[in-house]
């Protein structure tokens, strides 16, 4: 079937556009729904890595770095309003600033997968 029958039945048939529409929602929830899945996956993955004393400290500062260099996750809601917790986040930023320093001063590039 040629892509311009296609535009043709999108533009006249509102049952054929809502079918496909309804078809994309459907294909974009169960990408959603399988994201979820191996990001939970990879996240044990991340831990395990983390705490496993036979890594090597290379992987587990480059699992670190990954992990803190993430810009999508943010802390709860209730850590925002905790003045304490934001100390902890300074300190945090201001370490993790620290051991960039120092890896590209080592010559290696901490941002680089």
């Amino acid at each position: 079937m040629h892509r311009s029958t296609i535009h043709e039945w999108l533009n006249t048939n509102p049952a054929f556009s809502a079918a496909l529409a309804e078809a994309r929602s459907q294909y974009a929830a169960q990408l959603g729904d399988e994201m979820k899945e191996l990001s939970a996956t990879a996240l044990e993955t991340l831990r395990t890595l983390l705490q496993d004393p036979q890594s090597s400290s290379a992987v587990r500062l480059r699992t670190a770095l990954a992990i803190l260099g993430r810009r999508d996750w943010s802390l709860p809601a209730d850590a925002e309003r905790n003045p304490e917790r934001n100390n902890d986040r300074d300190l945090d930023r201001a370490l993790d600033r620290e051991i960039k320093q120092q890896l590209l001063a080592l010559g290696s590039d901490p941002t680089r997968p």
